[in-house]
């Protein structure tokens, strides 16, 4: 491997950390993200939930495996025909309906300014929230921390996508945050 591949060379663990950490930066910026002085509305699962979304966007590829639920998105229009027009085959799905909500907080947060002139971005947001809270209601009892995760999703996903929002802002502003 050459020593440029090397240097923009990221794996799954790495974007994780990145994410992480800048979207904590982000969010406890945010004063409607406060619950109170010195507490957040979020918590560490969401966070790291958020985080998980954002690295696994950023390393799969538009065309990834044979389902069109699979690969990343290339809009909200495809998230709109693979979940709500054509639908899935079950809306009692759990995993699809993370999946259904993770998409959506991808474009409704990340790009949110791309594609608000575009779509109803409010109208997105509800719907994610609607993702998640499917999500949740059929999440396995025996996984009562992922069920509370998605529930808090469902909850918080107009703030997550807006924290998504200015990371995004943020990023864009400052492209080039590798270190020599």
């Amino acid at each position: 491997m050459s020593d440029f591949a090397e240097l923009l060379g990221v794996n799954a663990e790495e974007s994780f950390k990145f994410f992480l950490q800048h979207l904590n930066d982000t969010i406890v910026q945010m004063p409607e993200a406060r619950a109170g002085p010195n507490k957040l509305r979020v918590n560490l699962d969401e966070l790291k939930h958020v985080a998980s979304v954002l690295a696994h966007y950023a390393i799969t590829s538009t065309s990834d495996g044979d389902s069109p639920h699979i690969g990343t998105p290339r809009s909200l229009v495809d998230v709109f025909d693979n979940f709500v027009y054509r639908g899935p085959a079950n809306y009692n799905d759990s995993e699809l309906m993370e999946l259904a909500g993770s998409q959506t907080l991808l474009w409704a947060g990340f790009f949110r300014d791309q594609v608000g002139a575009r779509h109803n971005i409010e109208w997105y947001d509800r719907l994610g929230q609607d993702f998640y809270s499917c999500a949740s209601r059929h999440a396995p009892s025996s996984n009562m921390k992922r069920k509370e995760c998605l529930r808090r999703m469902s909850i918080n996903f107009s703030l997550w996508a807006k924290c998504f929002q200015k990371l995004s802002r943020f990023l864009r502003d400052k492209p080039y945050l590798l270190k020599p």
